[in-house]
């Protein structure tokens, strides 16, 4: 069966010219914890580090990864789009 969205990662990278080494991370559960960010994050080549947004504990939380380089970063949105994360 479909993975719910609200479960589903999604990755982008702010539309700006030159590289862009930080991608977003949407769609993580308003509990989640910066380990578990770091867990997932750790495993894509050419990460450096990683912090998610203040939510408000009622709505989905972003996550912002930085890797060490736009090469690396692309190659992550790609890795973690539709990416079940939570169920």
């Amino acid at each position: 069966p479909p993975i719910p969205m609200e479960y589903q990662l999604h990755a982008s990278t702010p539309q700006a010219a030159g590289g862009v080494r930080t991608i977003c991370v949407h769609g993580l559960p308003n509990d989640v914890r910066l380990r578990e960010l770091r867990n997932l994050a750790v495993l894509l080549p050419g990460y450096e580090s990683c912090h998610l947004a203040p939510g408000d504990g009622r709505r989905l939380v972003t996550g912002f990864v930085r890797f060490d380089s736009p090469t690396s970063a692309a190659h992550a949105c790609e890795r973690l789009q539709g990416l079940q994360f939570d169920e």
